[in-house]
């Protein structure tokens, strides 16, 4: 992951990563949405309940 934003031109390098940021927090609420029933995945549900109020308080 390291090498790509010296591989990438600046504009492409840019817009993976609104790409990839703009994905994450959707493949977060579905982690959340599939696993809220589990009882062994009780941690993995908070995990990403707390990321996903990190990633909100950044983007606020």
């Amino acid at each position: 992951m390291m090498p790509l934003p010296t591989l990438l031109t600046k504009q492409l390098s840019k817009w993976l990563n609104i790409l990839f940021g703009a994905i994450y927090p959707i493949v977060s609420m579905l982690i959340i949405e599939v696993e809220i029933g589990s009882e062994w995945n009780e941690f993995f549900v908070f995990y990403n309940v707390v990321e996903l109020f990190g990633w909100v308080t950044i983007l606020w």
